[in-house]
């Protein structure tokens, strides 16, 4: 995993992003124990491409509701490689359901 800091600015305030890229990567490790604990809002990526993906976005959706002890997170999920429909194995309902 990777990690990035950086400073932008939204509505004219500076925001700090402190991001943690996982790159797919299913064990979990403590440093993103602490990612989840200190964050105060989360994008979760997967492919729709790779219904495997799918799942392990579910997987850090609900750990992070657990390590957080709470549902009330601002939290997007994002799908990507969407311009691959012919690929896709992870359809819109799917995501709903989640």
């Amino acid at each position: 995993e990777d990690a990035y800091k950086t400073q932008v600015r939204i509505d004219n305030e500076p925001a700090y992003l402190d991001i943690l890229d996982t790159a797919g990567q299913a064990e979990f490790t403590a440093m993103r124990e602490q990612y989840m604990r200190g964050g105060e809002g989360f994008i979760i990526c997967y492919s729709v491409t790779d219904r495997q993906s799918f799942q392990e976005a579910a997987k850090f959706k609900e750990l992070i509701f657990q390590v957080r002890h709470t549902y009330e997170i601002p939290l997007v999920l994002v799908g990507n490689k969407i311009d691959l429909e012919q690929f896709r194995q992870v359809s819109d309902k799917n995501f709903f359901s989640l």
